[in-house]
């Protein structure tokens, strides 16, 4: 898992992330595309240590979604184009729900208090806030981005229902039915 996080973390950062170049709906919705390419791999594994909690399942879930959460980091993106820089908070959120929702499915809710305490978000360096209390603002922010230019018409939470859509294959291992998995992404989002 700690693998495949600086995996992620380190193709997070590559120049095909860059907030610069040209721009248009096509060009965004292929940028959510490769968000997503890029962080599939971990999802199952995200959410299975959420849901199977415990002091070191908790310490390695933690640990990788810090690595992906702050990749930012590493190389900051602190100008550019709004829009990309407007989706570079997606993988982590689909990230930080897979985890969470994979808590809640088996109700343990040790392990999503800790998700939810002590996964924190920097910038320059610098504890900016919560990371859940982040990706809450960025979901809120970005709200006419994805309905633009992401997703082509307008839904009133355009995030939660892209992070719904791409959550639901790769949690189908750990909860296997629909109705459970709508459950438990609702539990988790409200």
């Amino acid at each position: 898992v700690m693998r495949s996080a600086g995996e992620v973390s380190r193709e997070l950062c590559d120049d095909r992330f860059s907030a610069t170049g040209q721009v248009n709906n096509e060009l965004l919705r292929g940028r959510v595309e490769d968000y997503r390419s890029v962080i599939a791999p971990i999802l199952p594994s995200l959410a299975s240590l959420g849901f199977w909690g415990g002091r070191l399942p908790d310490t390695i879930l933690l640990e990788a979604i810090d690595r992906i959460a702050n990749a930012h980091e590493k190389n900051p993106m602190e100008s550019g184009i709004t829009a990309y820089l407007g989706l570079r908070r997606y993988p982590v959120a689909t990230c930080l729900y897979a985890a969470g929702i994979g808590a809640i499915a088996r109700s343990n809710f040790r392990s999503l208090f800790r998700i939810l305490r002590d996964t924190v978000y920097y910038e320059h360096g610098r504890t900016k806030r919560k990371l859940w209390t982040e990706i809450a603002f960025w979901a809120a922010e970005n709200r006419e981005l994805w309905n633009k230019h992401v997703l082509g018409r307008d839904n009133y939470f355009p995030v939660s229902d892209v992070l719904e859509q791409n959550l639901r294959d790769p949690l189908a291992e750990i909860i296997p039915s629909d109705l459970r998995f709508v459950e438990a992404f609702d539990r988790f989002e409200f």
